[in-house]
């Protein structure tokens, strides 16, 4: 491994580190986004979201959520829909999938953690991205010129 990539690991480790010593570890591997879903989606169960735009975003909201873990599931081989679904049927809140491994875990005993900070963080930037998405009239985006367009 070249130096300025392990001084790179090293730096993000630290970083990492000090995240979760600010705010805390959450099951990682996408479950603690398939914890936040599922609230999302009790509230709109019991009625308590009744806005047809605010049920279309937490619908787009959940549906997002559940991709973090769907992604992992897959990249090792399982199916993300069936890895995704497992998880939540489960009642132990760390219960997560293990793509090392190809199984599930209890994450916190497997060392599948994500600092709370990382997550939260990376979720508050992605809303705030996705607000200004749907706040603009239009979308300007650029292709590069060796891309295939054809079926776009």
């Amino acid at each position: 491994m070249e130096a300025e990539e392990k001084k790179d690991r090293y730096i993000d480790s630290l970083s990492a580190a000090r995240a979760a010593l600010e705010e805390g570890l959450l099951p990682g591997g996408g479950v603690a986004l398939l914890r936040a879903a599922q609230a999302l989606e009790r509230k709109l169960a019991e009625g308590k979201v009744t806005d047809p735009v605010d049920i279309a975003a937490y619908k787009a909201l959940i549906a997002t959520l559940h991709e973090p873990a769907r992604l992992i599931a897959e990249t090792a081989g399982a199916s993300g829909p069936v890895v995704a679904e497992t998880i939540k049927r489960s009642p132990d809140n760390f219960y997560g999938f293990d793509a090392l491994n190809g199984k599930f875990v209890n994450t916190e005993r497997a060392g599948i953690l994500d600092a709370t900070k990382v997550v939260t963080t990376a979720l508050e930037s992605a809303l705030g991205v996705s607000s200004v998405f749907l706040n603009t009239d239009a979308v300007v985006q650029t292709i590069p010129a060796d891309s295939d367009t054809s079926n776009k």
